[in-house]
């Protein structure tokens, strides 16, 4: 009977890889917080377009919202403490290392699944339109 190992190396590239699509979510959701939910006409051509809060952005805060909500879940039911510790990193607070790590490994490996990172989910293909949005529709 053999049986398939894998070095050290692959776990902790899977663990950096993990780490860096919540790294990158994360980011993503907060950028897009920022946005304004209103703009002005612009008059004045020199002065650069405000970006606005459009369906897409609220569309991936949903996205991400609801993927935290299910990765955090222990049996079907949202863990207090891991919610409280996701929302104390996102807003840059202390959390206990192994904490911190349980909270990111979770998150990023199902931000990972449903396709969560900024640059693929943001994607434009050929048609000018992202393909999660076409395949919705063709459905």
């Amino acid at each position: 009977m053999s049986f398939e190992t894998r070095s050290p190396n692959f776990y902790h590239s899977e663990r950096q890889e993990l780490a860096s699509t919540f790294a990158a979510v994360i980011d993503a959701a907060l950028r897009i917080r920022e946005l304004a939910t209103t703009a002005a006409q612009q008059i004045d051509d020199d002065v650069p377009a405000q970006r606005l809060y459009n369906a897409s952005a609220v569309e991936y805060i949903a996205d991400v919202e609801n993927t935290t909500r299910k990765a955090l879940s222990v049996n079907g039911v949202l863990s207090e403490k891991l919610w409280n510790s996701w929302v104390a990193i996102v807003n840059r607070e202390p959390v206990p290392a192994i904490v911190r790590e349980t909270v990111v490994q979770r998150c990023g490996r199902l931000y990972k699944v449903r396709g969560l990172h900024p640059n693929k989910y943001f994607r434009l293909d050929r048609y000018g339109s992202a393909p999660r949005y076409r395949e919705a529709v063709a459905a």
